[in-house]
């Protein structure tokens, strides 16, 4: 697997499989090849991207930090859980 992560505050945002072409640009970083996601908000100067982690259990992003392994990220906070529809 490879996480992308914020350099400063290593926040795991993305994690994609060992096949998925991964690409940190100077203002963006592209996903796929050709594209099929663009994450406009993340570039070199702000994002890194690792290579061969483990997927943590049940991960989502902002809930890992990757520093050398996995830690719980202190600051998360699950989204809300949505209502079935008719509730």
């Amino acid at each position: 697997m490879k996480t992308l992560i914020r350099t400063e505050t290593k926040v795991s945002l993305y994690l994609f499989a060992d096949s998925e072409t991964v690409s940190v640009q100077a203002d963006r970083v592209v996903v796929g090849d050709p594209e099929t996601l663009i994450i406009a908000d993340c570039d070199s100067s702000n994002a890194t991207l690792i290579e061969d982690v483990t997927e943590p259990t049940e991960w989502a992003g902002w809930k890992y930090l990757y520093d050398g392994g996995w830690q719980t990220n202190p600051d998360y906070v699950a989204p809300p859980a949505e209502e079935e529809e008719g509730e």
